[in-house]
């Protein structure tokens, strides 16, 4: 191919390549859901289904709907990070907060999707780092977080799921091209080999010369509003963008698309695809709590009352078993009154709080958003985008703004209290459902903290007054959000939790209300008892933070893994093959299991390690391995799980390297990571870590144990990269530090790019405060 046919290769729209027999392609980059007619439930949920197969049975599904249309085959893969702080928004784009659990489901899906035949692909998965993901280098950065957490997940879905390549925003790395340069190298080439295909995606039109410097990253296509060919053949001429560079591109690019194949008419089995998604939403709903309410029994004129927000479609499933389904949202009905004005609004409007402070206004065809000011006013109107009800003081006319500043404030008049005429359906009713929960389009807050963890306080009002006029509750929390229910857990019956996908989600839950299927779902993320368990600064990292079941000090209302189901499960004590692991060594953990109810259902096994003696601070527990067992009534079965010595590494900082650590560990069986049933100990002989003796030379900023309000920021040296304070007591901590003869030491400056940058701090083993330089020396920030 000539220079010119190759740097054609280097957009979205592939032309066709006729000597290969290649038609036209599209590489756009596609939501892995769009052209997908089936609903299953997002990434959540099927991390709450501790499920591996189903999830990779629900990504082959997901291909098929998808080669079926003959849509785009490059799509976005689901966020496979671990979730952190409990407050932040797009909870249903992850997995869970375990690594090794989105480990196993990322890496299932991802091969899902891509399909079993590695020389033709159903789908291209790639890994899409953007703007708003939830990788964002712009929080607080730490390197053996990012190594233990991340990485390990991004290289299962690469090596084991056959991610074919990666989308990095040029807007978020181009302020640290340094993590860029990072992720390419070290994670898509080392993980997926030389033919992955590494595209930077530009919302705008960047500078003249974007598209040759991001070359030098080894990147092999762009995407976005940004024609490149002009650019690289201007460079190409120069002699700035050699040939070589683009044929390697361009081999990348082709055996992509000759793996892709000419689409196919596949045909897709819909009903064996509803079947999966109600099977994949059944396992997804968790069991909180449950004092023998459910199964709720069945009996002729048995009445039933669906209220709160999220209810509708229950009601029309419950209306299929039961002949009296009755149904209020305890949403009040109000008018609206410009607060400076006597200019209303006449008509009545349903108001409904999704989240403390943000509610939807409705009448009829007409939907707005609205805010709650500090004042107690409303700002009405589409919010979400910015745009804002104003009534005019002369002729009473309603019209909008995006300016912020001209909205006018409103007060409400209620004229239905929607929780008191709630009660009252709950008092003529046998048995009452409370669906709550959160509603995403009502929320312009996506991906940042959320205020707090409780229900908003309409739901949560809506709650005890239905308790209190019928104890026959049972509370379906509906959202993708964990909360802090202390007083729902200590007087509501029955609780129940899901990931809400469409209908599916309804129907299933349904057939767990009746007893007609058993939950079988665990929590994958941890539920605190309020908001004090968590810290009230976001930039810190999970372990600074004390988030996650890993690094938690608190009693969680709701401990990651656990959920309840309609039998009993009695554990044996574990049995050890050996209670000692060098190098070379394995132990196997067997532990019996015995239902000893009178259904069949599933249970979650799950393993965990501590680590009892370490040098550096270790995760309270940490998942090791899990298997969900299916169980008839009465029966028992042996679970058998394997641990080696490298399932207990972990990211040496100083020494840049994973290591296995000499030192005791307790093994742990049991039900959730809160709920164990048998432990053992075991010694490991590994690893004697190394101190830092400071008087040798200088530490780097990057390595640091632990950190607050500290991002990765923007450096020409990849090998190591600059740390910036984002506030006035950010500050890094350093472990193991020997300060024999050092009197002082601090913050230093690079002078060139290759020369060792060292960290400045007051010589202290634990914390050392950093304040931003002059503004004339960011560039030169510290590291």
């Amino acid at each position: 191919m000539s220079p010119a046919d190759k740097i054609e290769l280097f957009g979205p729209a592939q032309p066709a390549v006729p000597r290969l027999r290649l038609p036209e392609t599209d590489f756009t980059v596609h939501a892995v859901t769009e052209d997908v007619s089936t609903v299953f439930p997002p990434p959540l949920g099927l991390g709450s289904s501790w499920n591996p197969h189903l999830a990779f049975q629900v990504g082959a599904a997901v291909a098929d709907e998808i080669r079926a249309a003959g849509a785009g085959p490059v799509r976005e893969m689901p966020a496979p990070v671990p979730l952190e702080d409990p407050r932040l928004g797009r909870n249903e784009h992850r997995y869970a907060e375990d690594p090794l659990l989105c480990a196993k489901l990322a890496a299932l899906h991802t091969a899902g999707l891509r399909g079993p035949d590695d020389e033709q692909l159903r789908t291209a998965p790639v890994m899409w780092w953007g703007e708003n993901a939830d990788t964002n280098p712009r929080e607080s950065f730490n390197l053996r977080l990012t190594h233990e957490h991340q990485l390990t997940v991004y290289r299962a879905c690469f090596e084991l799921g056959g991610a074919v390549g990666a989308v990095l925003s040029l807007e978020r790395f181009g302020r640290a091209p340094a993590m860029a340069a990072f992720l390419v190298s070290e994670v898509v080439r080392t993980w997926s080999g030389d033919n992955a295909v590494v595209w930077f995606e530009a919302k705008t039109p960047p500078a003249r010369g974007a598209a040759v410097q991001t070359l030098r990253m080894d990147v092999d296509g762009f995407l976005g509003p940004w024609d490149v060919r002009a650019e690289l053949a201007e460079g190409h001429r120069v002699g700035t963008v050699p040939n070589q560079r683009l044929s390697l591109a361009a081999r990348r690019i082709l055996t992509l698309r000759q793996r892709l194949g000419p689409g196919d008419e596949t045909r897709v089995d819909r009903r064996a695809h509803r079947r999966l998604a109600r099977q994949a939403a059944r396992e997804s709903i968790v069991l909180l709590r449950n004092d023998g309410l459910l199964p709720l029994l069945t009996s002729p004129g048995l009445r039933v009352a669906v209220l709160g927000p999220q209810g509708a479609e229950l009601v029309e499933e419950l209306e299929k078993r039961v002949d009296v389904v009755r149904h209020g949202t305890g949403a009040d009905r109000v008018r609206l009154t410009a607060a400076d004005t006597d200019v209303r609004l006449d008509i009545e409007l349903e108001m409904t709080e999704w989240q403390p402070g943000r509610f939807t206004l409705q009448a009829g065809d007409l939907h707005m958003t609205a805010e709650l000011q500090p004042d107690g006013t409303l700002l009405a109107g589409d919010v979400s985008a910015g745009v804002y009800l104003t009534m005019d003081r002369s002729d009473h006319g309603i019209s909008t703004t995006t300016d912020r500043s001209r909205a006018t404030p409103l007060r409400w008049e209620t004229i239905v209290d929607g929780a008191a005429h709630a009660a009252e359906l709950a008092r003529n009713v046998d048995i009452v459902v409370l669906a709550v929960g959160d509603n995403p389009a009502a929320d312009d807050n996506r991906g940042r903290l959320r205020k707090s963890m409780a229900l908003p306080a309409q739901q949560h009002r809506l709650i005890r007054e239905v308790r209190a006029a019928n104890a026959n509750s049972v509370l379906a929390v509906l959202s993708p959000q964990p909360y802090a229910l202390a007083w729902e857990d200590d007087y509501v019956p029955a609780i129940l939790w899901s990931v809400p996908s469409g209908r599916t989600t309804s129907a299933a839950l349904v057939e767990i209300l009746f007893g007609e299927q058993a939950p079988s779902g665990r929590l994958p993320q941890t539920w605190y008892r309020s908001d004090e368990d968590v810290t009230a600064e976001p930039d810190r990292d999970a372990v600074a933070g004390g988030w996650t079941y890993m690094y938690t000090d608190s009693k969680p209302l709701y401990p990651f893994g656990h959920g309840l189901t309609y039998t009993t499960f009695e554990y044996g004590q574990p049995r050890l093959s050996g209670t000692t692991l060098t190098d070379d060594q394995e132990i196997v953990i067997s532990v019996p299991v015995r239902n000893t109810g009178f259904r069949e259902c599933a249970e979650v096994v799950q393993l965990y390690t501590r680590q009892l003696d370490s040098a550096v601070p270790q995760p309270h527990k940490q998942l090791r391995d899990f298997q969900k067992i299916t169980l008839a009534p009465q029966s028992s079965r042996t679970v058998h799980f394997l641990l080696r010595a490298s399932d207990l590494a972990f990211w040496d900082v100083v020494d840049q390297r994973w290591v296995v650590e000499t030192g005791t560990h307790e093994v742990c069986v049991g039900r959730s990571s809160d709920d164990f049933v048998g432990t053992a100990t075991i010694t490991v002989h590994g690893t004697t870590l190394r101190g830092r003796k400071l008087a040798e030379g200088g530490v780097r900023a990057s390595t640091a144990d632990l950190s607050a309000g500290v991002v990765v920021v923007d450096t020409d040296d990849r090998a190591c990269p600059v740390m910036w304070p984002t506030r006035p007591g950010a500050w890094l901590g350093f472990l193991r530090c020997d300060t024999t003869g050092v009197r002082s030491w601090g913050w230093s400056r690079p002078t060139s790019a290759t020369s060792p940058s060292l960290c400045t701090c007051t010589p202290t083993p634990w914390t050392a405060p950093c304040s931003p330089p002059s503004r004339s020396s960011r560039t030169h920030g510290p590291r």
